[in-house]
């Protein structure tokens, strides 16, 4: 029996996908950032461009991160934030419209899946990915999509 899942997404799980999805270039700028605060200070400029990076990097960042992601939302419109009833079987996964129509994407289209606190992510290439807020989904659920996950996209998951 395929495991059925039915989502209605909120901007806290938006946001979060967005962060989970972006961690690895946002520490890349981070870091960035301060090592061109540290150039400058050791290069005989103040402390003050060391301490305006560091309160960016700590402080801006995120309000700055959040802020877009919530116009991003916002643009994207109510059609794109749904939700739907999806489907996961043997075959792959299952999305179904109001019309009761049902789209397959087989198991070989997905290139990896993560887990975060709050979300299952499921990547369909490096910048694509559908998201599934774990609030929609009982322990038992969890564990079945984990498992479904690990089987056929691979070893991304936590045991």
């Amino acid at each position: 029996m395929p495991l059925r899942i039915s989502c209605q997404p909120e901007f806290a799980d938006y946001l979060e996908a967005q962060r989970f999805h972006d961690r690895t270039r946002r520490i890349l700028v981070s870091l960035s950032l301060l090592l061109i605060g540290a150039w400058y200070r050791f290069q005989g400029g103040g402390w003050w461009c060391l301490g305006l990076v560091v309160a960016y990097v700590l402080v801006g960042r995120p309000y700055v991160t959040r802020a877009s992601v919530r116009r991003d939302w916002a643009k994207a419109g109510a059609d794109q934030h749904a939700g739907g009833v999806f489907e996961f079987d043997e075959e792959g996964m299952h999305a179904l419209d109001d019309a009761g129509q049902r789209t397959t994407t087989r198991w070989a289209r997905f290139r990896k899946a993560h887990e975060s606190p709050g979300l299952f992510l499921v990547y369909l290439s490096p910048r694509v990915y559908v998201y599934f807020p774990k609030r929609s989904l009982r322990t038992p659920e969890q564990n079945e999509l984990r498992k479904l996950l690990r089987e056929h996209v691979g070893p991304r998951l936590p045991d």
